[in-house]
């Protein structure tokens, strides 16, 4: 289920945050996460460090931007450390989200955001099956995907969910990655790989990324492209076989 972020500011009640710094700090508390899940109670910078790719200066600098500092002794406490990290993020800035596909998935993501608070608020939702398409789904307004330029602009999105079966999203191989990277200009930040991609654009460029992304798909896709594959793993007896 890829996210892309349309803008890159992250701010707390006292502060704002870099996209890199919560990216990091997302990384240590699921590490923490899985640390308090084994019973460990305490934790150097140097360990958490290793593990997030991270260097123990960087970890340290990170923690006291949010007003944890450990002791040299026993360095940080697990569960409160986890705490802090948790209570800074979900002090954010409420994110408003698009949510790109209103099937069972989608309408399971938009239950589950109705319930986490306001951190992340998905505003509104598209779909191209006009079956899917209500006035509204899980109380937000839904449109139609050709809609979305219009509606990151009218609804000031900051955030993307795409959540689309995978015949839907797939495209040959590197095609998603070559195509960002053919509209490079219009991004402030962008990676990834064969299959999937993710960036970092001003709201402005929305209009122009739809442009290009859709001469790009028709100069190169096919309709065999579209095609869903079926990939099937079984045991089958010699008499089930035919010529």
């Amino acid at each position: 289920m890829p996210v892309h972020r349309l803008h890159r500011c992250y701010c707390s009640r006292t502060n704002i945050a870099s996209e890199r710094v919560v990216s990091r700090l997302i990384v240590y508390r699921r590490l923490l996460r899985e640390m308090s899940a084994r019973g460990v109670r305490c934790v150097f910078s140097h360990q958490i460090a290793k593990r997030a790719n991270a260097t123990p200066a960087q970890l340290r600098r990170d923690l006291m931007g949010i007003g944890s500092a450990g002791t040299p002794s026993r360095g940080y406490e697990v569960k409160d450390l986890e705490a802090r990290i948790s209570d800074y993020l979900a002090a954010a800035a409420p994110q408003r989200a698009a949510l790109a596909g209103v099937g069972n998935l989608g309408r399971a993501l938009l239950k589950y955001a109705s319930s986490r608070g306001a951190s992340l608020r998905i505003v509104a939702a598209l779909d191209q099956e006009p079956t899917q398409l209500e006035p509204s789904a899980g109380g937000c307004p839904c449109f139609h995907i050709s809609e979305t330029a219009k509606v990151v602009s009218d609804f000031e999105i900051d955030v993307a969910i795409i959540a689309v079966p995978g015949a839907a999203a797939q495209a040959p191989d590197n095609t998603v990655l070559e195509a960002v990277e053919a509209s490079h200009n219009l991004f402030t930040r962008y990676g990834g790989h064969s299959h999937a991609c993710g960036f970092s654009m001003p709201a402005a460029n929305v209009a122009q990324l739809r442009a290009e992304l859709d001469t790009f798909a028709r100069a190169r896709l096919t309709p065999a492209d579209f095609e869903p594959v079926l990939e099937v793993e079984a045991e089958l007896h010699l008499d089930e076989i035919t010529p």
